[in-house]
């Protein structure tokens, strides 16, 4: 009995008492607007008192999530205080977010570059890894595409420059420690590619004379010899022309090709070439199974290995299963980057990685015409060589 009465006293203290044991716990109240509680956040944020500022842009967050105007400022603002806290990845998701969430938010590009100036933030020295110097260029990109004409592609510009060179710098540095170990191939491959991908900035000129360096130690003395030469012709004030003219006189060739830099396209690393077997369309096709032959003619479309060709008539041999070898006639135009690239007649060696082209070769753009009498395209780099060029016409 006595334990009955003490249970129904305590009943009795707790319902006369609800604020025992709850000391200095007020009952928040939502306020009726969520602008005030926006501007109270963004003077904290003004003062540099981003957690705390972050505690208010929440709960406007919380208390108004179907607010049209503030909930999306104030997500926008939470995003805004991991920056400027210097927590980068935290900041990337929420932009992120943003984003998702108001993908036509005037302040989307804003959103966008802020992704980039995050990656941007966390950029390493030459001799580092890359990866966020990568993430930032690709960023930037987006930012230049998504929102031209903007301020935000505007500022973008200049830091697509900026991690350009730092990507070709650490490309460099890589490529001068495979040079001590005499990896000649490895030098090759990495400055070929960095050539595509970040040529145009500071430094080409020392990729292009440490490339045709690599390219002699492999006997490529033709090769190397239109490095050397497109070095010399196009920066005249370098340090390293007089070093690349010494080298060229030295080299005994028959002929030096031309070397024109086909980027494909403004990605942040080159795609990896894969030579399986393209995407052919045609009016007509046949197969010679007895010699291993395709055939295809009328409107024929080959889309492939970072190419694509039009022509009116194709073959393509085969070996043991393998596609060894293609042919393309009559009007054949071939699209790689930037460049289009036309003919009469076209051969692929897929065990070279080389596309000839013959009969009248052109490259038409910028108001003139250039012909040669051979253009032979490396795909696996995006390389063309122009061999014995014709002077240039006008259109």
């Amino acid at each position: 009995m006595k334990g009955k009465v003490a249970i129904i006293w305590m009943v009795v203290l707790i319902l006369l008492f609800p604020s025992c044991g709850r000391k200095g716990r007020v009952a928040t109240k939502v306020p009726p607007d969520p602008e005030p509680l926006y501007l109270e956040g963004l003077k904290l944020f003004n003062r540099g008192k981003y957690k705390k500022a972050e505690e208010i842009f929440t709960r406007v967050q919380n208390y108004f999530p179907g607010d049209r105007v503030f909930a999306p400022k104030a997500e926008l603002r939470v995003a805004d205080c991991y920056f400027m806290r210097k927590e980068y990845p935290e900041a990337i998701a929420r932009y992120t977010e943003f984003k998702k969430h108001h993908p036509f938010h005037p302040d989307a590009p804003y959103a966008e570059y802020q992704i980039a100036l995050a990656h941007f933030k966390q950029i390493r020295s030459k001799d580092r890894d890359q990866e966020e110097t990568r993430k930032a260029l690709v960023a930037f990109q987006r930012v230049l595409s998504s929102y031209p004409g903007t301020i935000f592609a505007e500022k973008a510009r200049e830091k697509v420059e900026f991690c350009k060179r730092r990507l070709l710098e650490h490309e460099l540095y890589i490529s001068r420690f495979y040079m001590k170990k005499k990896k000649y191939p490895a030098v090759e491959k990495r400055l070929k590619a960095a050539l595509l991908a970040y040529g145009g900035t500071e430094k080409e000129d020392e990729l292009l004379y440490l490339l045709a360096l690599s390219l002699l130690k492999q006997k490529k003395e033709a090769e190397a010899a239109a490095y050397l030469r497109h070095l010399s012709k196009n920066y005249p004030k370098s340090r390293y022309r007089g070093k690349a003219e010494e080298r060229l006189a030295r080299i005994k060739v028959k002929e030096v090709p031309e070397i024109l830099i086909i980027a494909r396209g403004s990605a942040a690393v080159p795609e990896e070439i894969v030579f399986g077997r393209p995407k052919i369309t045609a009016l007509r096709h046949e197969r010679i199974e007895e010699k291993e032959t395709d055939f295809w003619s009328g409107d024929v479309k080959l889309e492939g290995w970072g190419i694509t060709l039009r022509c009116d008539t194709l073959t393509a041999k085969e070996r043991m299963g393998r596609m060894v070898e293609m042919s393309a006639w009559g009007d054949v135009k071939v699209k790689s980057g930037s460049k289009e690239i036309f003919c009469g007649r076209a051969s692929i060696d897929l065990e070279k990685k080389v596309m000839v082209m013959e009969e009248n070769p052109r490259i038409i753009g910028g108001g003139t015409v250039r012909r040669a009498e051979k253009m032979i395209l490396h795909l696996d780099s995006g390389l063309l060589e122009v061999i014995k060029e014709k002077p240039a016409e006008g259109m």
